[in-house]
């Protein structure tokens, strides 16, 4: 027997013997010496990912470990010397939670990322990779000796977790398993809170149509709404330069379609990698849907599809970017003060936008805006751009004054108003329309001040 560990440990996710009886392991490590060998595919540890936020004061000091990142090491039959060893991580923080071998001796591994720039993801669109809020699915394939790695594959529309759920700093120990295939791809299982627990991923021939996000949130789904705004990442699926309809919205651009179940969906915009689209609100009271994208004035045309569950409503608020792009999973930072909630896009009653340095007045209106809310009365009408704020029938929790329309913007896309509580700093507000159905919570916290005071001379 023999320890192989660090100063900080190192948790096993997988295991194989060779023929030799040499043994290779794989898993994660919070210890930055762990041990590695010269001409490894990394040697470096570079995980930064922040300590945890200490909302208490304990009566000790707590000793947070650092980030965590993932191992492969391949032990001698004796126990006593190491063949091989590698990191593989990246800037953020890391795991490997299975590992298989195939026929050649290629060592095929699946974890879970925050970092975007995880080893082989370059050619993955960025909206489509890991962030500290958002924990995504890898499948990667190293060489025999652990020299070199193929590029290595999200699993995509399946995050282990977003924002809240990232915010302890841990990771989803259920993990990702997997078994690699005669053909190359591989098939891993895992847990993750938007899809079924089983994905085939290809890679050697990933398709170019990547990923689905909600524009408002940047969350990958596999679930759609009727009427709802869906960002599509992908590479080459449009041509590169920027393009916008002319009357803001068309059911095709650029020579780009896109149907769901034969339904045209107006588009709003498209580049190279990035779609823009609204999903048609006659997909309601349907249980699935074909999403198919073809894209014709290229070099080489695109026809792809992707099949996603169908749900009533998947309520989210627009977040401001610096939310979505926060270190601190779950939190916003405002002059060095963190409360662990995300800053909507939100106006205050004069119209202003909320911001740390422009803060709305407590006990006013404030308006934020929602995507997903799905059919609603009177009834929207797909890709129609909103002529006034019509005032839209749907079930919302008390806080909400009204939800209506965007004047200017197409259907789909609704502002609600509320009344401010809250004495100043960060007032969270939980946000409820109907039985929503939606894939993080929606709370998000917009800045106040307390009222002004008169006084009488």
């Amino acid at each position: 027997a023999t320890y192989l560990t660090g100063s900080f440990g190192a948790t096993p996710g997988g295991m194989a013997v060779d023929s030799d009886g040499n043994v290779i392991l794989a898993g994660m490590t919070n210890s930055p010496e762990y041990p590695v060998t010269s001409g490894a595919f990394q040697t470096e540890y570079i995980a930064n990912a922040p300590a945890p936020l200490q909302t208490d004061k304990p009566p000790r000091p707590i000793v947070n470990p650092p980030p965590s990142t993932g191992f492969v090491t391949k032990l001698n039959a004796a126990g006593t010397a190491l063949i091989w060893s590698t990191l593989f991580g990246a800037s953020y923080r890391d795991a490997i939670t299975g590992m298989a071998l195939d026929r050649s001796g290629n060592i095929y591994i699946a974890g879970s990322s925050r970092s975007s720039d995880l080893p082989g993801l370059s050619a993955i669109p960025e909206g489509c990779r890991p962030i500290p809020n958002q924990e995504l699915g890898f499948v990667a394939r190293l060489s025999p000796d652990a020299s070199s790695a193929a590029p290595a594959q999200v699993v995509y529309g399946a995050p282990s977790c977003t924002y809240f759920g990232c915010a302890d700093n841990g990771f989803n120990n259920a993990g990702w398993s997997l078994a690699p295939r005669q053909d190359g791809t591989a098939v891993a299982a895992g847990v993750g809170i938007s899809t079924g627990p089983v994905a085939l991923v290809d890679l050697f021939a990933p398709g170019r149509l990547a990923c689905v996000a909600d524009p408002a949130n940047n969350i990958q789904l596999t679930t759609v709404a009727p009427g709802q705004l869906l960002t599509l990442f992908g590479t080459g699926i449009a041509p590169m330069e920027a393009a916008r309809p002319d009357a803001g919205v068309s059911t095709s651009l650029n020579g780009v379609t896109i149907t769901f179940n034969g339904v045209a969906a107006p588009i709003l915009y498209t580049s190279g990698e990035q779609i823009n689209v609204q999903v048609p609100y006659e997909i309601a009271g349907q249980t699935s849907v074909r999403m198919q994208l073809t894209s014709v004035n290229l070099s080489s045309a695109v026809d792809e599809s992707k099949t996603l569950a169908v749900v009533p409503q998947q309520v989210s608020v627009f977040l401001d970017p610096e939310a979505i792009l926060s270190a601190v999973p779950g939190s916003t930072l405002c002059g060095g003060f963190a409360p662990f909630t995300l800053h909507a896009i939100a106006l205050n009653a004069d119209g202003t936008l909320n911001t740390c340095e422009n803060p709305a007045i407590a006990g006013s209106k404030i308006t934020i805006f929602l995507n997903g809310i799905g059919p609603t009365s009177p009834a929207q009408q797909t890709g129609a751009i909103s002529a006034t704020a019509t005032v839209l029938n749907v079930a919302h929790d008390a806080k909400i004054i009204q939800v209506t329309g965007v004047p200017g913007s197409v259907s789909g896309i609704s502002e609600a108003q509320f009344q401010l509580y809250g004495t100043g700093g960060a007032s969270p507000v939980d946000v409820s329309v109907g039985d929503s159905f939606s894939e993080l919570p929606n709370r998000v916290v917009v800045w106040t001040k307390a009222a002004p005071v008169n006084t009488i001379p």
